[in-house]
């Protein structure tokens, strides 16, 4: 990995962490006021949203990328071009190959069900397999909202189950930090256009606030 590489995965997973923490204070703060989420990847993501732009400056979160949601991906064109949920977009002038340095970030929701954990492998971790999201850099992003109780070792279980059962048993997620709200996972997945792409898998918990 040469040091520009090196750079930019930093910079990227730490942004990729400031959003995450930003999710954890998020909920933690509904707890107290009382305000809910729905039970939906997409209101979820866009309350997410609403509330770093509304205070990422105040928190200090994410600062030196643009963030949006559903852009388009620049590196795909036509029917197969996908809408990445959450796009981190550098303003450093050291990253400023637009078409390269950016991390993606594909939203689901976790609750322990086979159905959830399907779609997560399906609709996540094999879009930047399959094509439907590009990845420059070889280094992108999985959000989880565990929106009820479950346990880390059975959904990552779970999921390890629905890659085998894709043909893709020796691409298993590890385990990297199980926290009380948050864990963290890391996987390497080969795509069908070759090469290979690194998801960094933040799973962080909002089960008291989901309706």
């Amino acid at each position: 990995m040469s040091v520009q590489e090196k750079l930019w995965s930093s910079a990227a997973l730490g942004a990729f962490d400031s959003v995450c923490d930003v999710f954890r204070l998020m909920v933690h703060e509904f707890i107290e006021t009382g305000e809910r989420l729905p039970n939906d990847e997409n209101r979820i993501r866009d309350r997410l949203l609403e509330y770093i732009l509304s205070n990422g400056r105040r928190l200090g979160a994410i600062e030196g990328f643009i963030i949006n949601a559903e852009a388009q991906d620049p590196n795909v064109s036509g029917s197969s071009r996908g809408y990445p949920d959450l796009k981190l977009q550098p303003v450093h002038e050291k990253f400023n190959d637009q078409l390269r340095y950016y991390f993606s970030i594909e939203c689901k929701r976790i609750d322990g069900t086979p159905a959830l954990n399907g779609l997560y492998v399906d609709q996540g971790i094999l879009r930047y397999c399959d094509g439907t999201y590009s990845s420059p850099t070889g280094l992108n992003g999985m959000l989880a909202f565990v929106v009820a109780s479950c346990s880390e070792e059975d959904v990552r279980g779970g999921v390890n189950g629905r890659l085998i059962l894709r043909a893709r048993g020796h691409e298993q997620v590890q385990r990297n930090t199980v926290l009380i709200d948050r864990w963290d996972w890391d996987s390497l997945h080969s795509k069908s256009a070759g090469g290979t792409v690194r998801l960094s898998h933040r799973l962080a918990t909002c089960a008291a606030v989901v309706v």
